[in-house]
């Protein structure tokens, strides 16, 4: 399993992969579900009925730190 945190750099609004507009929220933390070529899909543990996808330019940008872990 993997989780990312969002620092306080503001949060930031953006078109996913199906066109749809999403903005992910700064001091945060969100669950790594898998990646290609051009998205990281990530889900906000707040609701977790929603996976999105967050192109790959603005998740190295936006994501502070990345922490892995076995379960």
């Amino acid at each position: 399993m993997a989780v990312v945190y969002a620092g306080s750099k503001g949060n930031v609004t953006f078109k996913s992969a199906n066109g749809s507009e999403n903005t992910l929220i700064d001091t945060h933390a969100y669950t790594i579900k898998g990646a290609d070529d051009n998205y990281v899909y990530v889900i906000n543990p707040h609701d977790t009925s929603q996976t999105i996808a967050v192109p790959i330019d603005v998740f190295k940008s936006f994501f502070e730190y990345v922490d892995e872990c076995d379960l």
